[in-house]
């Protein structure tokens, strides 16, 4: 498994091997660079059954997420996730990494008022 991670990282060597010393000129080729990158190992990570989810939007569940703090916000409801620092990963249907997130609380804006 390891084996087949070291194209993704031969193709970020030669990404960084590419930029002059201007830091290269050409953002857009870099971000294009870093993107095709992404992409492959995301597909990679996906052969291998382990998959992204999203936590923006959706209740809170400690069993898939990881508080970092909370906020308050009238735009969504209370315990709702409205912000993501990490995402969440799972192999099949086992989480292998809870998403780090921002939850919305609205009891601090009461104590506030």
């Amino acid at each position: 498994m390891i084996l087949s991670f070291l194209g993704i990282a031969d193709d970020l060597q030669r990404m960084l091997d590419s930029l002059d010393d201007k830091k290269s000129e050409n953002v857009e080729s870099l971000v294009e660079g870093i993107t095709l990158i992404n992409d492959k190992l995301h597909r990679r990570l996906s052969s291998l059954k382990v998959e992204p989810f999203d936590s923006e939007g959706v209740q809170f569940d400690p069993e898939i997420h990881d508080a970092m703090m909370t906020q308050s916000s009238d735009d969504h409801e209370d315990g709702v996730v409205i912000q993501e620092f990490e995402k969440g990963y799972k192999y099949k249907d086992k989480v292998i990494r809870h998403a780090k997130v921002i939850v919305n609380s609205k009891v601090e804006s009461k104590e506030a008022e």
